[in-house]
């Protein structure tokens, strides 16, 4: 039951599952902990929270599922992840060019 209520969270709200799984779980920080010295802990965490949480999460979910190492078929999830967030940035910069317009 809760697993299905992250899921909702995190495909609605996005950023909210992320702060809730930053704050409760190391689920987020566990794939970047193995990365060099500038990039581990919690700086990409907090840069896909910020420009790419559809792709964070995405990451996250397929480095757990497959005990560390990201590739095949969840190579396409990330993908998708990657359109989603890009399909939100592009909403959001139309959205403000309708509002100088009007």
């Amino acid at each position: 039951m809760i697993g299905c209520f992250i899921g909702l969270t995190a495909f609605f709200l996005p950023r909210v599952a992320i702060i809730l799984m930053l704050i409760f779980s190391t689920w987020i920080v566990d794939p970047f902990r193995a990365l060099s010295a500038p990039f581990s802990g919690l700086l990409l965490p907090i840069l896909g929270l910020i420009f790419t949480p559809y792709t964070l999460l995405a990451y996250a979910f397929a480095w757990h599922q497959t005990s560390g190492s990201v590739g095949g078929m969840w190579l396409i999830l990330i993908g998708v992840a990657v359109l989603f967030d890009l399909g939100v940035i592009g909403q959001g910069s139309k959205s403000r060019r309708k509002l100088k317009r009007a």
